[in-house]
């Protein structure tokens, strides 16, 4: 996909596919050189399956040993959603600085519409580099989001899409927005009744009217300019390990003035054998918060990654 924006005259990531270990020592070879950096320097990468989902196998790679380790998990290893296949290659990127955004669109007869800018808030936990914590609705107004929107439409047309869903990650760099993923789905959370709630509408619903409800989807606004509430999908992060003896902080959870809903996943009830989270994956569940106030929606937030380390009461395999 991203080959396909830079032959439509897009900036995109650098790339290369990895069969074996030379073709990530060139690559990184040529970063370095390209930046102007002396010949013994190596350049951070990004190493992932060419097929995936929910951060699974994508390493941060600062030095050769760790990108060395990379290409020995991910080539041979199961293929995603493909029973009996494995890895042949890996994917091989030049690791992009700056936040993250995500843009759920939906598009009609070749006319494409932002439904809902989000941007994640991924942190290192757990040992993992990029581990979900909150994804944050934003309106299209501000500068960097609408950088981003005006981006991922341009990508919509150079992949050619004409109708359905899409949920595109951006990475907004200092030298502008580059294309980190484009998916032909929703957005993986229950993300319907908070969009409502904050930007009015929902991509599930457009996506319908674009099928079948062609006036109902030209109403839509191009993109949510402003919204009427602040709002976050915050991911659970177990941080420990063994069987769990309680789930504790809901009340205290509940009692947040931005609180709207919750869902603590059945994998990580009382009498479960957990692990930490290190992808959203392995998330321990979802808190919806939103508030007219976005200043009430941060304070809960924060206050709520504080409880995060303790939630999980464990009895610790002997």
């Amino acid at each position: 996909m991203n080959e396909a924006l830079r032959s439509a005259g897009m900036r995109a990531v650098r790339q290369c596919k990895a069969r074996s270990w030379p073709d990530v020592a060139a690559f990184s070879a040529a970063l370095a050189a390209a930046a102007g950096a002396r010949d013994d320097r190596w350049a951070p990468l990004v190493i992932k399956p060419l097929r995936g989902c929910a951060s699974g196998d994508v390493f941060l790679c600062a030095t050769e040993v760790e990108a060395r380790n990379a290409l020995d998990t991910i080539v041979g290893s199961p293929l995603y959603a493909t029973p009996g296949a494995v890895n042949r290659e890996a994917l091989v990127q030049d690791f992009l600085e700056g936040v993250e955004y995500v843009v759920d669109t939906v598009s009609c007869k070749g006319a494409h519409k932002a439904m809902a800018v989000w941007r994640y808030d991924k942190r290192p936990a757990n040992g993992a580099p990029f581990v979900y914590h909150a994804t944050e609705l934003r309106a299209a107004s501000g500068r960097e989001e609408g950088a981003v929107v005006a981006y991922a439409m341009q990508a919509l047309d150079a992949l050619g899409v004409r109708i359905g869903t899409a949920h595109i990650e951006v990475m907004l760099t200092r030298d502008g927005p580059r294309l980190i993923e484009y998916n032909g789905r929703w957005h993986l959370t229950d993300f319907r009744e908070l969009c409502n709630d904050c930007v009015g509408y929902n991509a599930i619903d457009a996506t319908v009217d674009a099928y079948l409800d062609h006036e109902a989807f030209d109403a839509l606004p191009p993109a949510p300019l402003k919204l009427a509430a602040a709002g976050r999908v915050v991911h659970l992060v177990c941080h420990t390990a063994g069987t769990v003896a309680a789930v504790r902080h809901g009340a205290a959870i509940r009692a947040l003035r931005s609180f709207r809903a919750m869902d603590v996943y059945g994998a990580f009830g009382v009498g479960q054998r957990v692990s930490p989270t290190i992808d959203i994956r392995s998330d321990a569940g979802w808190v919806h918060l939103s508030h007219a106030d976005a200043h009430v929606v941060e304070e809960d937030y924060r206050a709520l990654v504080a409880l995060m380390p303790t939630m999980f009461e464990v009895e610790v395999d002997a």
